[in-house]
């Protein structure tokens, strides 16, 4: 008996619950932690079970090309539900990962965060160019992807983060009202779907 809660110990210390079939993605958004969470979603979607597989992000964000990979296997994944479920902070490439889900959620003090792209430039003048034009694609993929998710435009996801250059900081509600999410956890348990 050791032996199997071993196993589970095993994966719950990397942030994965098989019994539960949810997974915490409670770090920076990275090569490690969304090989992790793609891996995860492969092994649990191919159990013979009819339960959704939960995603749980509590994430500052991170790489984007990370973000991208996450959203697309999520998406792409058939004959199961995946529910995402905010908590805490879903920041930068976070919120893109939450709006992949089948089901969205969050909990009534989330705090949610978007902006345009960001990177650091040590190149020379041509290859910043380069990198500039690359990663203004990039922003304006996210906001399709954005806007295929929710109630908000591509338009207005862009206007959101490049009007100011600042972040833009959000909470449940507004989440709610720009449909990032279907709901909202309530203390009670109960689920808040707006008025």
């Amino acid at each position: 008996m050791a032996r199997n809660n071993d196993f589970y110990d095993n994966y719950f210390s990397y942030g994965i619950d098989p019994r539960r079939r949810r997974i915490f993605l409670d770090e920076s958004i990275d090569e490690v932690s969304i090989g992790r969470l793609i891996q995860s979603l492969y092994v649990m979607k191919d159990e013979s079970t009819d339960r959704p597989i939960e995603i749980v992000i509590s994430s500052f964000g991170g790489c984007e090309y990370e973000m991208f990979a996450a959203y697309d296997v999520i998406r792409s994944l058939h004959n199961v539900t995946i529910k995402t479920i905010a908590v805490g902070k879903v920041m930068s490439a976070a919120p893109l990962i939450l709006a992949a889900g089948d089901e969205r959620y969050c909990y009534p003090t989330t705090q949610f965060m978007v902006h345009e792209s960001a990177y650091e430039m040590l190149e020379r003048h041509n290859n910043a160019k380069v990198t500039v034009a690359h990663f203004e694609d990039l922003t304006k993929i996210w906001a399709e992807k954005m806007a295929e998710r929710t109630a908000l435009s591509a338009k207005q996801w862009l206007n959101l983060t490049e009007r100011t250059g600042r972040d833009k900081y959000f909470g449940a509600k507004q989440a709610l009202k720009y449909e990032l999410v279907d709901g909202i956890i309530m203390p009670d348990g109960k689920i808040y779907r707006g008025e």
